[in-house]
């Protein structure tokens, strides 16, 4: 059979009070454990120093997307330039951490791991650099950000100089050379201008030529090559280039050693103000990179953040605490809400009995959330639990277990108001889930109301029923089966557990006891399932029937054994007993089926050992039901 049922909000939240344990240890141990590694991890500081990079760039330069390539190339390459051995080995000379002797490996060792401890950022698209050193130790933070810094101002503008050197050499060459040149332009001009060949007619002509292409040029930008002016300009250059052409070669020489004398006095004038350039940049003593800030010692760490790891673990923790809490449910397959209950097996829930380990009086309020995990380690307590305490005779007449059966009480007699003499009979799928002291306290609950009830115990493998009331346990029910006693020799009175060894006050103070008769389980047999024969039985119960209004059988589980099964087929109603979070609840849907199946009027379940926060929906409902007759003389809840 295939259990389904949708879940709802409520549900959820049950979960998480049937689990709250759960969360609670994981929830502690995730947020004591980030505490821990908040504690134990080293405190680390970050001091930062501002760098500017300056660039001379020309202004054509500036107008072309290039330069916004170029600038950004560059900063990129800068920060590489700051993590440099160079750099870092300059650095570590300020901090004194490299000596003179030091070897190469030391030095590559310390600059790994000042490397190690620095990272650059760019500021946008700023030309400013900050140069973040991360330390345990705030003023060593500082210290190597400004060294670093320093240094690479330095390695900067000695780079520069370097370079400035270098250009002064390659332009003075240059400009030795451009004189050496125009000294033998000079002189080859001069030297064919007094040979007399040439007039110098060639270079006017030349010069005329040069300004009336310009003209055409200026024109042709207004106007086509049509226009009038255009023509003209261009028939006097045509005219003009036919006349030099004539010249003879003495004047186009003539011509052509003063274009190489102009050529190369304009390359010597640009030379040589270049090299004065060079020479005054090679003296300068400022470089490209400026310090805008220096780097001061941290007053607090920036990590571990305390506060940040608190919030994170108690997150974390919350989580998970809520995965592990829904995970056990998801592997659990128990039931422990009413609505589940209801759902699966399909029968009503007569009743709902209370964990309480000792008495009914109330317990303190640390107590309460410790009853849920009470209830789950005695799922796997061996052997039945037998607490004299937990009988209503050993409770005040307001406790809260006694209220439990009353209410249970009133489901059962208004069925039977209406059949006269009942015989019921309380199983469970299960061992150990408390059908006994359920039928001991309905019984003792049932004949407060003055009805004649007899409490069987039919349970031959396990009889604990003569224990609870400090009786013998023969002779019993199985004697009777057997013919070795009357049924009127072995049901028990008030008398009989008076002189057992039941407490005598609280036998005398409880109510309806002397209408309580008790039929112990017997003689022990080795076949029990072969004594329980059908025609044996019949009359047995018959006289039952003919002197009490109840008689209650106390039965073995039914998945072990069949007793129950042949039990149930003289009795006129079953009740299961449930223990809440316990059983699995495809045995319990099992079980009932094969009740059903056997002719058996399964009339309901009894959830026993509840705890408010398995038994219902909403946890308040078993609050209030029973705090209502917790404490005498309190005022009602």
């Amino acid at each position: 059979m295939e259990i389904k049922y949708e879940l709802n909000l409520t549900d959820y939240w049950l979960v998480v009070r049937r689990r709250q344990w759960v969360i609670l240890a994981v929830f502690l141990a995730v947020f004591i454990g980030s505490i821990i590694f908040t504690n134990v991890q080293t405190p680390l500081y970050k001091a930062t120093a501002g760098v500017r990079i300056i660039e001379h760039v020309a202004v054509a330069s500036m107008q072309t997307g290039y330069y916004q390539s170029y600038q950004t190339d560059r900063m990129a390459s800068q920060e590489k330039v700051i993590t440099s051995q160079a750099v870092l080995e300059k650095a570590a000379g300020k901090l004194g951490m490299i000596t003179g002797g030091a070897s190469g490996d030391k030095v590559s060792d310390i600059c790994s791991d000042l490397q190690g401890m620095i990272e650059t950022e760019r500021e946008g698209s700023t030309d400013l650099i900050r140069i973040v050193v991360t330390s345990d130790d705030p003023a060593l933070a500082a210290k190597v950000a400004n060294a670093v810094a320093e240094s690479f101002q330095e390695v900067d503008l000695t780079e520069r100089k370097k370079q400035a050197s270098t250009l002064r050499q390659f332009v003075e060459e240059q400009l030795a050379l451009s004189s050496k040149r125009l000294r033998e332009a000079e002189d080859s001009l001069k030297g064919f201008q007094e040979s007399g060949k040439a007039t110098g007619l060639a270079s006017i002509l030349q010069n005329q030529l040069v300004t009336l292409e310009n003209k055409r040029l200026e024109l042709l930008k207004s106007y086509t090559e049509k226009y009038p002016d255009v023509i003209r300009a261009q028939e006097q250059i045509t005219a003009l280039k036919e006349r030099i052409s004539l010249l003879p070669e003495s004047e186009l020489e003539l011509s052509r050693l003063q274009r190489e004398v102009e050529v190369t006095e304009k390359t010597y004038r640009a030379m040589k103000e270049k090299y004065e350039e060079s020479r005054i940049s090679e003296a300068e003593e400022i470089g490209d990179v400026r310090i805008v800030d220096y780097a001061s010692a941290p007053k607090s760490p920036f990590s571990p953040n305390k506060m940040v790891n608190k919030l994170v673990g108690a997150f974390v923790g919350l989580v998970i605490g809520i995965f592990a809490a829904f995970m056990l449910e998801s592997v659990d397959t128990s039931l422990g809400t009413i609505e589940a209950l209801e759902n699966v097996v399909k029968v009503p829930v007569l009743g709902i009995v209370p964990y309480l380990p000792k008495g009914g009086a109330a317990q303190p309020w640390w107590w309460r959330p410790l009853a849920p995990l009470l209830v789950y380690f005695n799922r796997f307590r061996k052997g039945e639990e037998i607490n004299l305490h937990n009988l209503i005779i050993h409770e005040g007449g307001a406790s809260t277990m006694a209220e439990a059966f009353r209410i249970l009480r009133t489901y059962i007699t208004l069925e039977t108001a209406k059949t006269g003499s009942e015989v019921l009979l309380i199983t469970s799928a299960g061992p150990r889930e408390g059908k006994t002291l359920i039928c001991a306290n309905l019984a003792i609950s049932i004949a407060q109301t003055g009805a004649h009830v007899l409490l069987v115990d039919s349970d031959f493998r396990r009889s604990v029923v003569h224990k609870l009331f400090g009786l013998s346990r023969q002779p019993g029910l199985s004697d009777i089966i057997m013919g070795k006693v009357k049924p009127e020799e072995a049901i028990r009175s008030l008398f009989d557990i008076l002189t057992g060894n039941m407490d005598w006050d609280s036998a005398l103070q409880t109510k309806g006891l002397d209408h309580l008769h008790i039929l112990t389980a017997g003689t022990k047999v080795a076949m029990a399932s072969e004594l329980l024969e059908q025609d044996k039985l019949v009359p047995i119960f018959d006289y039952f029937k003919s002197h009490y209004d109840f008689v209650i059988l106390d039965s073995p589980p039914v998945m072990p054994v069949s007793d129950a099964i042949v039990l149930g087929r003289l009795a006129n109603r079953v009740i299961f007993v449930y223990q809440a979070g316990k059983t699995d609840k495809r045995m319990l849907v099992r079980t009932i089926d094969e009740c059903k199946m056997a002719g058996l009027n399964v009339s309901g379940i009894v959830l026993n050992y509840a705890t408010a926060g398995v038994q219902l929906s909403s946890p308040t409902y078993y609050k209030g039901r029973y705090k209502y007759y917790s404490e005498e003389g309190e005022t009602k809840q």
